[in-house]
């Protein structure tokens, strides 16, 4: 029989990665075990993001099966720490075994899982950034993303365009230089930024780097781990008008600190 040993702190520390993509029904709310060539790697998915990551592991053969990502969680949660868990597949079930006991897990169909490995290898580096800057330049422009869909899809995403990110929401639009990223022309949808800026805290003080398919783009951290999201078909607007070189009439220095705290005086004051 198949046994694979992992430590629960790496276990935990992967599932915080593929957690993000996780969704709710059939394979969509199921984690995804791959063991090639003796390392492991769990994968996720649900509709247009999906995302792996390598896991530190002991595996007696090349393997693949998946479980339930609540019924993990759970199952991490309630193990002590400093402890191995060992994952028995066999005949469309999964044994768990944990020094709490063990359970027994319904696997689905792996060969019905929508791999990437493809694509990702036909995917063209097109950026390398530190993490940290590129969720700063994610966060800002989330702000000012539209969530209009039926309306103006094309408003919907987040864009690089010769080094600049657009969003707009037709009342604000925002513009953001992030140097290193002349080449990529990285489409964001704005429900999935949120996902994306979390995958980029995992990689927290170190680069990641941007690779793109005319289907999807991946940002993969140094370890191998990956975050992706297929294509957006609708692309973000070409805007004119937007002079760099432009000097501004007024210009004013304030304490930030000092202005928050001035706002949330005068929203008290404001119609609810």
């Amino acid at each position: 029989m198949t046994t694979i040993k992992i430590a629960k702190s790496d276990l935990e520390a992967a599932l915080k990665v593929v957690g993000n993509t996780v969704g709710n029904a059939d394979l969509a709310g199921h984690y995804l075990f791959r063991v090639v060539g003796g390392k492991l790697t769990i994968l996720s998915q649900n509709n247009r993001i999906f995302s792996s990551c390598p896991v530190v592991s002991m595996a007696d053969e090349d393997v693949t099966f998946t479980v339930e990502a609540w019924r993990i969680s759970n199952v991490v949660g309630a193990t002590p720490n400093n402890s191995v868990l060992s994952f028995e597949p066999k005949n469309g079930e999964v044994r768990v075994v944990t020094d709490r006991g063990k359970i027994d897990l319904s696997s689905l169909d792996p060969s019905k899982f929508p791999f990437w490995d493809d694509i990702l290898k036909d995917a063209k580096v097109t950026a390398v950034i530190a993490s940290d800057r590129l969720k700063s330049a994610l966060s800002h422009a989330k702000m000012f993303v539209s969530s209009d869909e039926q309306q103006a899809p094309q408003l919907c995403v987040a864009e690089f365009r010769d080094g600049v990110l657009y969003s707009t929401d037709k009342i604000a639009v925002s513009c953001i230089k992030v140097e290193g990223m002349e080449k990529s022309s990285l489409r964001v949808h704005g429900k999935d930024i949120g996902a994306l800026t979390t995958f980029l805290d995992s990689a927290k003080g170190s680069d990641v780097t941007i690779l793109e398919h005319d289907r999807a783009f991946f940002v993969q951290r140094s370890d191998g781990a990956v975050f992706g999201e297929t294509l957006f078909a609708s692309k973000f607007p070409t805007l004119n008008g937007v002079d760099w070189n432009q000097s501004d009439d007024y210009t004013w220095d304030i304490f930030r600190e000092e202005f928050d705290s001035n706002v949330d005086l005068l929203v008290s004051g404001a119609q609810r």
